[in-house]
């Protein structure tokens, strides 16, 4: 887990930290004369204390950290405009089934940097599920790429009859034009 320092707020209040934990440590063993038993006893409880203190603060940071161990399975959806619909069926049905589930259109809003979300999610994924159809755009190659470079599991999944993009020709796809209730049943099975 990588915890990113976002202002020089962030380091003055670390700092702050380090330097009231060193002088209460100092003032108490001063004060009181400790005995090693005690000294180490305090030096526990300031630890635990530092330690408090910077989980409170870099908490949203952690908790994405440890949202990763978690047994829940995050999707990534990527589909072509056209299946817009189509693609929050499966969305609401991976939910159902427990998942955690990444929708664009949900999550990204005007203003914000699509490339940068669109990475963040990926990188978040345990798995990415590619809908191809005949209106595959470069975006969803480009997602593609990204998940492909993260080592994310994805699983194609057919909606028309299309070629299979070359980065993912190899992977078992999930053909949902035909008999599409038995195999969306599967593609839930497998993403989540």
């Amino acid at each position: 887990m990588k915890i990113k320092f976002n202002s020089m707020l962030d380091l003055i209040s670390i700092g702050g930290g380090v330097v009231s934990f060193v002088g209460l440590l100092t003032t108490i063993i001063i004060r009181f004369k400790m005995s090693d038993k005690a000294l180490i006893s305090a030096v526990s409880a300031g630890v635990s204390v530092l330690l408090a203190f910077l989980s409170g603060l870099y908490s949203q940071q952690l908790s994405r950290g440890l949202s990763k161990l978690s047994h829940i399975k995050r999707v990534f959806l990527s589909y072509p405009s056209d299946f817009e619909v189509y693609a929050t069926r499966v969305a609401q049905a991976l939910r159902h089934n427990g998942a955690k589930v990444w929708i664009a259109e949900e999550r990204i809003k005007p203003g914000e940097k699509i490339e940068e979300k669109i990475s963040q999610a990926i990188d978040d994924a345990d798995n990415v599920v590619v809908f191809l159809s005949k209106g595959i755009s470069p975006n969803m190659l480009h997602e593609i790429n990204i998940a492909r470079a993260k080592r994310k599991r994805i699983i194609p999944v057919l909606l028309e009859s299309v070629e299979i993009p070359a980065d993912i020709q190899g992977l078992r796809y999930i053909d949902l034009r035909e008999n599409k209730e038995d195999n969306l049943q599967e593609l839930v099975r497998a993403a989540s």
